[in-house]
């Protein structure tokens, strides 16, 4: 399964960390901020970078939106996977300030977290599908939910 995470380069350790997971469990994963110019702000990045991302993301089986800490990038990302009909999940390890957008929240196929805590808090949200907020706290686990993600999109 190929990944395409999403989330902001400020990030960038927290964006690892999962990918690192992902990657344990399978997945091939690409991780955007690979491809960013370092030291460069996002104003000075070349059309290459854009390009890339876009080529990624059409090779990708999913998308992980990081839902701890993402800008208008992702968000414009999250939009192309509901256009496309591509599964689009969440990773959440404890920031809910995602809640306030309800335009992200819609578009997600599901959550995924290392925290019990932060799925009982967001079973109860009124837009999220409550039984697509999935802990995944091993390998094992996110290994499990990714194959009935394939499969219910096969």
């Amino acid at each position: 399964m190929k990944v395409y995470i999403s989330g902001s380069v400020i990030n960038a350790a927290m964006n690892s960390k999962v990918a690192a997971r992902f990657e344990k469990a399978g997945c091939e994963v690409f991780l955007p901020q690979t491809i960013v110019p370092g030291k460069q702000s996002h104003e000075q990045f070349s059309r290459r970078v854009y390009e890339t991302c876009l080529r990624e993301m059409e090779r990708s089986d999913i998308g992980l939106l990081m839902l701890d800490c993402y800008g208008r990038d992702s968000s414009w990302e999250a939009g192309w996977y509901e256009a496309k009909g591509k599964p689009f999940l969440g990773w959440i390890e404890s920031s809910f300030r995602f809640l306030q957008d309800f335009m992200i929240k819609g578009g997600l196929d599901g959550i995924l977290t290392p925290n019990t805590y932060v799925q009982e808090v967001l079973q109860s949200d009124p837009i999220l599908d409550a039984g697509s907020v999935f802990v995944v706290n091993s390998t094992k686990a996110l290994r499990k939910v990714l194959r009935q993600i394939q499969l219910s999109t096969s």
